[in-house]
């Protein structure tokens, strides 16, 4: 992207880098666009200085535009207006731009400049009358700021269309979305559009001379207008605009030839944005190969520790160019826990017990489990979805399954517990989906049910909770002594205290274990693991000594990423900050 501002800095016409704001603009764009939303605010900027008549220098040989309204309330105009009350006596909504208008424009009512101006209908049936063919109907998801989309349009018969004949779509009409979520989204509908209908959630506004259409169209998209929309619109389940107010709304209209020098330079503007976007776009999804190549050149090696340690070092110097933002941060997050699963975050130590040194003391822990039946759970084991390879472990680890390695796995009673207003805390996945686990907005089951419940369904500080249904795979450490209980959708895993349940719970994050969770997950509208998928889970086990060194390393990495994520936090939202400054600070200078 760099210089593509600077290069074509030039449409911005002379004028518009007189000021130090503008200046600063250009120069410091291209460092700020790295903030998510830096090209939209340029677009909206753009359209704030056409509608201002800031963008393009005035002529005074322009006819002025009160010639143009004089002109529609004329004898000579023969077509009606909708509204004969030209000059905007009163604002709409919490905006009054009238003082601000350039020298040569005027304020005028939407109805007066509009020959037709009316909200579409729905066919009787509504969708039940869609055919396969026929003429299209335009409903609020084909109308787009950048023009019509109908690659998924309705069709509605002949018959039909002719039957709402108040609602025909003509070219040169300009479509507005007046409910719903959309609602302020315009499109000018093309001058090769042969036919068509529209929906009772868009309105049709025909101006009386089609030459105002591309201003009129770009003061509707633009920032003041969109908010005068949200200023009136009514409604309390949905947003909708009523025709009464927008027949009301002021509207500038600047010299006919001076709207054509506007439009003309905001779609200049747009198509630089565009190149922009690009660009962005591009570098991001080098930066997304970069960072999916250095990675997978890291879990694909299966040499010695050398290899591991040039493929490690290749991924570490890349790091400053894949994780510029906080949302990349996740991901090195993920990296780190994966390295600590392969066994190549800390250094073995051969003097450590082994792997297999430890399931024997983790067997001799366990009650209500002898060694046999851990045995045959073993022997049980569906092999052909085990994700793990076992002659890639490094020395001294084991691989064995979940079920083995906790004392219970269990989940919350699958019956509805009788509801109470206060009491023991009864959580659902909503409290535990972060990572961590938070009361707030809990339900309550009374005292008595809660010791009602068997020991293994009340988890204790030490446990694990593993969530299996919807938002699958997230285990969750029970930190303190705090009674609660679980709804059915959530795994308590029970760990010995001969295994450190801190690495225990990176395991089950890693992604070689959720591969696993992904793979056992049945369902279809609601993917689910069930509790017998859950204790067959692969588990690569090291050394007791070697699982505290991975965990003392892997809280250290975090803390890193902690210190990492809130330094891009800052930074971008630093970015944001002096890239609104900017724009403010230019704009400000343009109203003055």
């Amino acid at each position: 992207m760099s210089g593509l501002l600077t290069e074509h800095s030039a449409l911005l016409e002379p004028e518009m880098q007189k000021t130090n704001a503008r200046t600063v603009l250009l120069e410091q764009f291209e460092r700020l666009c790295d903030a998510p939303d830096a090209i939209p605010r340029l677009r909206l900027f753009i359209l704030d200085l056409a509608v201002r008549g800031k963008l393009v220098e005035p002529d005074s040989s322009d006819e002025p535009a009160s010639e143009t309204l004089r002109y529609f309330a004329s004898d000579e105009c023969t077509v009606p207006m909708q509204d004969k009350s030209a000059i905007v006596e009163d604002p709409v909504g919490s905006i009054d731009f009238r003082s601000q208008l350039p020298a040569g424009w005027v304020a005028a009512r939407m109805g007066t400049l509009a020959l037709k101006l009316g909200a579409g209908s729905t066919p009787l049936g509504g969708k039940s009358v869609y055919e396969n063919e026929g003429v299209p109907f335009l409903r609020s998801q084909n109308v787009h700021n950048y023009g019509l989309v109908l690659q998924d349009v309705a069709l509605i018969s002949r018959q039909t269309h002719q039957k709402m004949s108040g609602t025909h779509v003509q070219p040169g009409d300009i479509l507005l979305n007046i409910t719903g979520a959309s609602i302020g989204r315009c499109a000018i509908v093309p001058d090769d559009f042969v036919e068509g209908n529209v929906s009772q959630h868009v309105a049709i506004i025909r101006l009386k001379d089609k030459a105002i259409r591309g201003f009129i169209h770009l003061s509707l998209i633009a920032p003041m207008f969109q908010q005068m929309i949200d200023d009136v619109q009514v409604g309390v389940s949905r947003e909708g605009l009523s025709m009464r107010c927008l027949k009301l709304f002021p509207m500038p209209l600047p010299p006919l030839s001076e709207q054509h020098r506007i439009v003309a330079k905001v779609d200049e503007l747009m198509a630089l944005c565009d190149r922009l976007e690009t660009s962005q776009a591009e570098r991001e999804r080098r930066r997304e190969r970069l960072n999916a190549a250095s990675f997978g050149r890291l879990n694909s090696v299966t040499g010695d520790e050398q290899s591991y340690a040039t493929s490690l070092n290749f991924y570490v110097s890349q790091l400053r160019h894949t994780t510029v933002r906080p949302a990349d941060v996740p991901k090195l997050r993920q990296t780190i826990i994966d390295l600590a699963a392969r066994g190549v975050l800390v250094p073995h130590d051969p003097v450590d017990d082994t792997g297999a040194q430890l399931l024997e003391v983790i067997l001799d822990e366990k009650t209500g489990h002898t060694k046999q039946e851990v045995s045959r759970a073993k022997r049980s084991l569906p092999k052909p979805w085990v994700q793990i390879d076992e002659h890639t472990i490094p020395p001294g680890w084991v691989i064995t399954d979940l079920g083995s390695l906790c004392l219970s796995i269990t989940d919350g009673d699958h019956l509805p517990p009788p509801k109470s207003s206060s009491g023991v805390p009864l959580l659902v996945i909503g409290n535990v989906r972060s990572g961590s686990i938070h009361y707030e907005g809990s339900r309550f089951v009374s005292k008595e049910y809660y010791d009602a419940l068997d020991a293994i369904r009340r988890p204790r500080p030490g446990d694990i909770l593993y969530t299996l249904v919807g938002s699958f795979g997230i285990p969750v450490i029970v930190e303190d002594s705090k009674p609660f209980c679980v709804q059915r959708h959530i795994g308590i895993l029970r760990p010995p205290g001969s295994i450190n349940v801190r690495f225990l719970a990176r395991m089950l994050g890693s992604t070689q274990v959720f591969s696993q969770a992904s793979h056992l997950a049945t369902g279809i509208a609601q993917k689910t693991i069930p509790l017998s998928g859950l204790r067959q889970f692969r588990i690569p086990v090291p050394p007791l000594a070697e699982q505290h060194r991975i965990v003392a390393k892997v809280d250290e990495l975090m803390a890193l990423c902690d210190r990492l994520e809130a330094g891009l936090t800052l930074a971008q939202t630093e970015r944001r900050r002096l890239l609104e400054s900017l724009l403010q600070q230019a704009l400000m200078h343009e109203r003055a």
